[in-house]
């Protein structure tokens, strides 16, 4: 039974187009910035005939799930909504698909909030994707808290599968990542994930499984700026252009050259007095190198 009001904020979800309306424009939902900035790799080796089933049937169990946290269990409930009306009969619902948005680029409903202001996140998924939900949770803390003027009290993921609910504690993002990784979606720019906190250097998997997928969202944006740009410089080699400028955007073609350099390891070895005559020392900063060893 829901029995805490919280604030509208003014967001109008169509369910059947998926969109999100806030005075008379359209805002961008979370799942699009965690696929492209998060888990770029996520199920892309899954056929989408098996992705789509997956969704369908999870689609189901939220509704099931949700419909009972407002108070409409059916009176004989499958495994799945039986499991979760159990692992929630002490939880008092505040809201439920609850719409928060920062008012400006993004909204999102948030599928259960409790009234001791812990935010909840129904999933079906065979393995529980930790890292995914950490940051979606603490993009709609930062939100809500915004939107309320309530603290987030807590993050919890509920697990509903094959007729169990597990009870998953999620970490918080800090905010001031979640912000930056926000203002980076919003102008589809770069952004760099904050670095894995490690104890010591003895879990290095950990690392590398962040590395992998920034290189990999790395190399996506080169290539969609490639393929943007590719048209326009072919059209300035057909039309003989070497440079293009316009409202603030230049292109340019470099055309093919030489270069002379200097063999400095071979005039040390063999004219070493012309070498110490000539030869400049400059600072170079210190710096770190990243190889990833199949």
């Amino acid at each position: 039974m829901i029995d805490l009001h919280l604030p509208d904020c003014g967001v109008i979800f169509n369910e059947e187009t998926h969109e999100y309306i806030f005075n008379g424009r359209k805002l961008r939902g979370i799942t699009g910035i965690i696929k492209t900035y998060i888990c770029p790799e996520k199920y892309k080796d899954v056929p989408k005939f098996v992705l789509d089933k997956a969704a369908a049937k999870g689609t189901d169990v939220h509704r099931n799930c949700e419909l009972c946290a407002s108070g409409f269990a059916p009176a004989q409930p499958d495994e799945d909504t039986l499991a979760f009306i159990n692992a929630t009969k002490e939880v008092h619902w505040a809201a439920v698909e609850y719409l928060v948005t920062d008012r400006e680029n993004f909204a999102s409903a948030i599928d259960l909030v409790s009234t001791d202001d812990i935010l909840w996140d129904i999933k079906h998924t065979r393995e529980l994707d930790r890292e995914y939900l950490s940051w979606q949770l603490s993009i709609y803390a930062v939100f809500y808290e915004t939107q309320t003027s309530r603290k987030v009290k807590g993050l919890k993921a509920l697990h509903v599968r094959d007729g169990n609910c597990k009870v998953v504690d999620i970490e918080r993002k800090k905010d001031e990542d979640v912000k930056a990784l926000l203002a980076a979606a919003a102008v589809g720019g770069m952004w760099l994930k904050p670095t894995v906190e490690l104890d010591d250097l003895t879990d290095a998997r950990a690392l590398k499984a962040e590395i992998v997928k920034l290189k990999a969202t790395i190399e996506a944006k080169e290539k969609q700026l490639s393929e943007l740009v590719a048209p326009v410089f072919v059209k300035m080699v057909t039309n003989g252009q070497s440079k293009f400028e316009n409202n603030g955007l230049q292109l340019a073609i470099k055309a093919a050259s030489t270069r002379t350099g200097l063999d400095a390891k071979r005039l040390k070895a063999e004219q070493p007095d012309i070498y110490e005559k000539y030869k400049t020392t400059t600072s170079v900063a210190a710096s770190y190198s990243v190889n990833l060893i199949n």
